[in-house]
């Protein structure tokens, strides 16, 4: 069942939602806190699937402009955070293999990370312009919406039912494709197709003031899971990258690979399994 018709303007809701980012930038050291970076990154993404939802009323040049700006910012906002995700995923790894030696690779692996992680830190970069660039994204992002009519004509409801209904149809069509395959790229668009359906929902029902739906949560649970997923590629990546520039053994990339194909396998099952409730009874 599709989520009931907006009651409220779009553009009210993704205004508000920018301008609480930009309430957060006021505190002291705000982009040093992991909550607010994460908080504001998943605000661009949300704002990012709803222009999607009135590219036919705001025009689709400009509506992926948008979202190319967005991306931008939520890039800025990325930093090292995918290093330090990478980081406490490869000493779980560590701590959960029975192997001595499985686990001595991955703490390489681990210590390798750390040391990008500190590179990457300190770049040289002001942190005053980082919070200029974010809140003159976040501002211009309030201008956009605002140059949206506020209207709430029927036949801006049916377009916004139109995109649900083809990002609904995105994300089954992707679940069908990678029902009997492990290839990463696939994977990847997947993710991408249901978080973008996953956030299109969750901001047309704060438009339309009500809670989520069973529906809902599943979606994003497997959000959540294919994100786990997509972090386990980049993990397969990283180890790959030390290989080829001799950082790692091959007898320990080997170890590295196998301790990565466990979690992944149980992780697979559990996305699709949970796929079929969500897109393929």
């Amino acid at each position: 069942m599709p989520p009931p018709a907006p009651t409220r303007p779009l553009s009210e809701v993704a205004i508000e939602i920018a301008q609480t980012c930009l309430r957060h930038l006021d505190h002291t050291d705000a982009l040093a806190d992991k909550a607010v970076v994460h908080e504001i990154r998943v605000a661009t993404k949300r704002l990012r699937a709803a222009w999607h939802l009135v590219a036919e009323q705001a025009g689709t040049a400009h509506a992926k402009g948008r979202r190319r700006t967005l991306s931008g910012l939520s890039a800025k906002l990325a930093g090292t955070r995918e290093l330090s995700v990478l980081t406490r995923l490869t000493l779980r790894l560590a701590a959960a293999v029975a192997n001595d030696r499985g686990a001595a690779a991955l703490n390489q692996v681990a210590i390798r990370l750390a040391q990008r992680h500190a590179n990457a830190a300190h770049p040289g970069g002001n942190a005053t312009d980082l919070y200029e660039d974010i809140r003159e994204g976040l501002t211009a992002e309030i201008a956009a919406w605002r140059g949206l009519a506020h209207d709430d004509r029927p036949l801006r409801r049916r377009a916004v039912r139109r995109e649900l209904g083809r990002s609904r149809r995105r994300a089954r069509r992707d679940a069908r494709k990678t029902a009997h395959r492990r290839d990463a790229d696939l994977w990847h668009d997947w993710r991408k197709a249901v978080n973008r359906l996953r956030y299109q929902r969750e901001f047309v029902a704060i438009a339309a003031g009500r809670e989520p739906r069973k529906f809902d949560t599943r979606l994003r649970r497997l959000g959540w899971r294919l994100g786990k997923c997509h972090d386990l590629a980049n993990l397969v990546k990283f180890a790959a990258d030390l290989l080829a520039a001799g950082d790692l053994t091959t007898a320990d990339h080997r170890l590295v690979g196998k301790a990565i194909a466990v979690v992944e396998s149980g992780l697979i099952r559990r996305c699709r399994r949970l796929a079929k409730r969500v897109f393929l009874r």
